[in-house]
């Protein structure tokens, strides 16, 4: 089975046909099982079928969503900018987010209180004073 890399919409199923250069796509339905028009995909809408030299593409596994830590702390004006801008992102993007306030535990007081906000995402970390676009870098969606 061939494979295609990329971004695909979870209403769009693609089949890469005899020429590889050329994908076939409907954002309408395949009926993937051929039972009612031959062993070939078919758009349930269109009809449409495509025989000669088919290979199915399977679409990619989905990703799990990104890990997000946010070590913050009460009274912190930048922490709270960081906040906002998660809160932004959240519109665009889903995303695993652990919140953990430093006041909580002192070997982490220690090692953030002159460094947050501080913002890890899978493992990228951002801290200090946090510019939105980087952000969004580390989410990927630059």
């Amino acid at each position: 089975m061939q494979h295609i890399h990329g971004t695909f919409s979870k209403d769009t199923h693609f089949w890469l046909v005899a020429n590889p250069v050329s994908v076939v796509s409907c954002p309408l339905r395949w009926n993937l099982t051929g039972q009612s028009r031959g062993s070939f995909p078919f758009c349930e809408k269109t009809g449409k079928r495509y025989e000669d030299g088919v290979k199915s593409v399977s679409r990619p596994k989905q990703q799990p969503p990104p890990q997000v830590t946010f070590y913050t702390k009460a009274g912190c004006h930048l922490c709270d900018e960081a906040r906002e801008m998660l809160e932004d992102l959240a519109s665009q993007v889903d995303f695993d987010l652990t919140e953990i306030d430093i006041r909580g535990n002192p070997e982490l007081f220690e090692l953030y209180r002159y460094r947050i906000p501080v913002i890890i995402v899978n493992g990228q970390m951002l801290e200090g004073r946090i510019e939105y676009r980087d952000l969004v870098r580390a989410f990927h969606l630059l």
